[in-house]
């Protein structure tokens, strides 16, 4: 069993005898067992991605002692906020909780459904989201919604990219224009980056673009833009080990919508280009 896993069914043991207000709270009956899962198991070696304005059904599939939970993993930047709302018709309370790489508690909320739990990062980088019911061997189906703060001083993470993979997505409204300005639609992605192996993105989109790749620090990246819809690659060279950025808007004015394609490989190294930056 994972660590990761452990250290979240230790904070839901604590939960199980205490409240945030220290008011004892009574579990359901402990001859509750696994009932038939209304949904595919999540998989216990991977934590799935979350992403903004999304909503997740699944039943907690992961025994840990003697309770079943589930882990997501979320991508997020400084001065970003997160709001996690998790539901389910059974009699169960829920336990939600947010967790950073160490991994540390963050933030933790459980009760009668639906709980809510809003958090603001204080720093960019990779995070993870805990769910189970407050009850022994509890499991039923629950639903868990994610939505993102669009304030001025927040960029909005569409999620994550792997090396050798795409994806892809809508530029809109719902994205906000809290980055690159301000006045366009945005979107950021983050992905690992490894000191000095060169990565190549590859963006398409139906808009003119622009488009930068940063270390998490904002130190100095790589940008692109265009005068028309189609294709631009940039060739980011990490400094560091660790999350790197990808952000792009519209290369307009005002803001525009469409589609979008983001594809993550990696890309020769050219010495004579070692951190430089592309135009």
């Amino acid at each position: 069993m994972p660590a990761r896993w452990s250290y979240f069914a230790i904070v839901l043991i604590i939960s199980v005898c205490t409240t945030a207000f220290g008011q004892t709270v009574t579990t359901a009956s402990e001859d509750h067992l696994l009932s038939a899962m209304t949904v595919a198991p999540l998989s216990c070696s991977t934590a799935p991605l979350l992403t903004c304005n999304s909503s997740i059904t699944a039943s907690p599939s992961c025994l840990s002692g003697q309770y079943y939970l589930d882990l997501y993993t979320f991508s997020a930047v400084a001065g970003q906020s997160i709001t996690l709302t998790a539901s389910t018709s059974t009699s169960y309370q829920i336990l939600i909780d947010l967790q950073d790489s160490n991994p540390t508690i963050l933030a933790s909320k459980f009760g009668v459904s639906p709980v809510t739990l809003t958090y603001t990062f204080t720093a960019s980088g990779t995070y993870y989201a805990g769910i189970g019911y407050v009850a022994q061997y509890a499991t039923g189906s629950y639903t868990l919604g994610v939505s993102c703060g669009s304030g001025s001083a927040s960029c909005q993470s569409s999620g994550t990219i792997n090396l050798n993979s795409t994806v892809s997505g809508q530029l809109t409204a719902a994205n906000g224009t809290a980055c690159l300005g301000g006045n366009t639609y945005s979107a950021v992605y983050g992905f690992t980056g490894t000191r000095d192996i060169p990565v190549l993105i590859t963006l398409t989109t139906s808009f003119a673009p622009y488009a930068e790749v940063e270390p998490s620090s904002f130190d100095t990246g790589v940008w692109k833009s265009s005068k028309s819809s189609g294709t631009v690659t940039l060739t980011f060279l990490p400094a560091v080990t660790g999350n790197s950025w990808i952000y792009f808007t519209s290369n307009t004015t005002a803001p525009t919508t469409g589609s979008y394609t983001i594809r993550l490989e990696p890309a020769p190294l050219d010495p004579c280009r070692r951190r430089s930056v592309s135009h």
